[in-house]
């Protein structure tokens, strides 16, 4: 954390000289002050996933200095200004480069010594902090079924696949096919939003031939992805 000490000069202009000694001239001492306790409402990691958007609560206090202004900057943008310490930011990420972001905030305080010059307001510092933002516009890439198996004893046809490890996930959607009778028209679809969701029983199947694959569809879009087939069908039935 950086600070930077700004203090106001008044100059009086006259014909005499004085050079500032003794117990009137005393250099500005705010070591011993603590400076704002930067706080984002249940977040405490440096580094913020923000696809396709983030949505922030902030509060920002100090008992022993008065807080005149929270500046919000987005690599160096400001997007956000406000004259106080606590606040809520929402940023939509969906038009910026893959990669990574500094979002930074600055926070201008009162100086807290008590002089004339901080109780009118002209004794003031800044303290800021950043945090990175992680951000992945890139179309969704494919997950493929790893297993699918006719459990007996849960009466239903058990679908595994592997998990989509990207933070721009959006959802699941496991589809089965008929097979027969084509041209060949959706059979099932079930929507999942979980990310953590690998795995989905059917207890409806009743041995019908039919094709099952996973879709992957994109936080940041529309656009989606189709894994890989897997054929079904009595057979897979004991």
């Amino acid at each position: 954390m950086f600070r930077i000490n700004f203090i106001f000069i008044v100059v009086v202009i006259c014909s005499c000289t004085y050079t500032p000694s003794g117990d009137n001239f005393k250099q500005l001492q705010t070591d011993n002050l603590p400076l704002p306790i930067f706080n984002l409402h249940d977040i405490d990691s440096d580094t913020l996933n923000a696809s396709p958007s983030i949505n922030l609560e902030f509060d920002f206090t100090n008992e022993h200095r008065k807080i005149y202004a929270t500046d919000i900057y987005l690599n160096n943008s400001l997007v956000k200004s406000i004259n106080s310490g606590s606040s809520s930011l929402y940023l939509s990420t969906k038009n910026l480069e893959t990669g990574y972001h500094k979002l930074k905030f600055l926070i201008t305080v009162s100086s807290g010594t008590n002089s004339l010059a901080d109780q009118g307001n002209l004794e003031v510092e800044q303290v800021f902090k950043t945090w990175t933002l992680v951000v992945d516009n890139d179309p969704a890439t494919p997950v493929n079924i790893t297993n699918v198996n006719y459990e007996v004893n849960l009466g239903a046809l058990v679908v595994d696949w592997e998990k989509y490890s990207r933070i721009n996930f959006g959802k699941y959607i496991i589809e089965g096919r008929e097979v027969k009778n084509c041209p060949c028209g959706t059979y099932f679809q079930y929507v999942i939003e979980d990310q953590n969701s690998t795995s989905l029983k059917l207890p409806d199947y009743a041995g019908q031939e039919m094709e099952i694959s996973v879709i992957v569809v994109a936080s940041t879009s529309t656009d989606y992805v189709r894994g890989n087939d897997v054929n079904v069908d009595s057979s897979k039935i004991e």
